[in-house]
């Protein structure tokens, strides 16, 4: 299943808003229910980078993931490789005037029978949820990298 933010502009310049989205130890500010995150490759973020979180729903549940798409500052995309189900993430960042207009797209996968009946039954409504979490993301994303800049 796909959904996709709306579009959100955030008033801090393109390299700047890539940056700290692209660093892991950076995903548990402004991604809900993400905590300590860990690297497993050593170096700077970039493709094929792997790194671990703590993800807090039903439980908490270890994810690992891969650096997919690298394309400074325009493109950040990762890769679930363990976890309690599949999915990917891509962000595109694109220059708004002086600020950066960002877009995040997840693919979620099934992680059984039972999700995959529910994916086929109330896509649309759950495809809905989605999109409404990524948006309030942006929205905290936005909140710390523009309060930053003001301090």
């Amino acid at each position: 299943m796909r959904a996709s933010s709306n579009p959100l502009s955030i008033d801090r310049p393109l390299e700047e808003v890539f940056a700290y989205i692209s660093n892991p130890a950076n995903m548990g500010t402004w991604v809900s229910g993400v905590t300590d995150p860990v690297a497993i490759t050593s170096g700077p973020p970039q493709e094929g980078m792997e790194f671990a979180t703590k993800y807090h729903y039903n439980g908490v549940h270890e994810i690992t993931y891969i650096v997919t798409d690298f394309e400074r500052p325009y493109r950040y995309g990762i890769k679930a490789t363990s976890g309690p189900f599949p999915f990917e993430s891509l962000i595109v960042l694109e220059a708004d005037g002086n600020g950066t207009r960002i877009t995040n797209t997840i693919y979620a996968g099934a992680d059984g029978w039972i999700t995959s009946i529910m994916f086929k039954t109330m896509g649309p409504i759950l495809r809905k949820m989605m999109t409404k979490r990524q948006d309030k993301e942006l929205i905290v994303l936005k909140a710390l990298l523009e309060a930053d800049a003001s301090a």
